[in-house]
């Protein structure tokens, strides 16, 4: 029995150590997947966190649009103010307002842009914070019965174009604005769409813009 062990003895060991070493290759791997699952999610949470602080400083996909507020007990009195929309602060807000109706210059047959921009307003607002609407001060409304703003939003995450329009019917005024995306390649986004119930729509009941 002895000489029968002594002659497998080494085989024997060998195995024994083969085992032993799979066992541990296995063991390290699977402590290595355990460490390269734990530092996929520490890379992930950095993203995260360098995404949500690049967004905080930019702005990230925060907008602001223009609206006329109506004042309490005046029906024909109203401010123009500026809302935020989004989670993150808004930096360097400027408006540039033109009123298509406005009547402008036209040389040889063609408008003339110096005009045009003589008679554009433009509004530096500066940073907004989320939720936030600030009165847009020094903005006078042309006084007619349908008032008609083409505006672009400019801030440190983009451009916003926006078409504001605003009707008196009877003694009270209506209002409907629309806001996209602008300023780059990609098809314009809406970004928001609000339409008094009253305000007039043509016979498809769309609103002309």
């Amino acid at each position: 029995m002895r000489e029968i062990l002594a002659q497998y003895a080494p085989a024997f060991v060998i195995v024994v150590g083969t085992l032993i070493t799979i066992i541990g290759t296995f063991w390290a791997a699977v402590r290595q997947t355990n460490n390269n699952r734990v530092l996929m999610q520490k890379n992930e949470r950095i993203r995260e966190l360098s995404e949500k602080v690049s967004e905080t400083m930019t702005g990230g996909d925060s907008f602001c649009y223009l609206q006329l507020l109506r004042l309490d007990g005046e029906p024909s009195l109203f401010q123009a103010a500026l809302t935020h929309s989004g989670k993150y602060p808004l930096y360097d807000v400027s408006l540039t307002i033109i009123d298509p109706d406005e009547p402008y210059r036209v040389v040889e047959g063609k408008l003339d842009w110096n005009d045009v921009m003589k008679k554009q307003h433009v509004f530096r607002v500066g940073n907004l914070s989320p939720k936030q609407t600030t009165i847009v001060q020094g903005l006078a409304l042309p006084q007619r019965d349908v008032i008609r703003l083409n505006i672009l939003i400019s801030a440190r995450n983009g451009f916003i174009s926006e078409r504001l329009r605003f009707v008196q019917q009877g003694n009270m005024w209506v209002q409907a604005l629309t806001a996209t995306t602008a300023g780059n390649m990609n098809t314009p986004r809406v970004l928001i769409e609000k339409i008094d119930d009253a305000f007039p729509r043509n016979a498809e009941g769309q609103v002309e813009w």
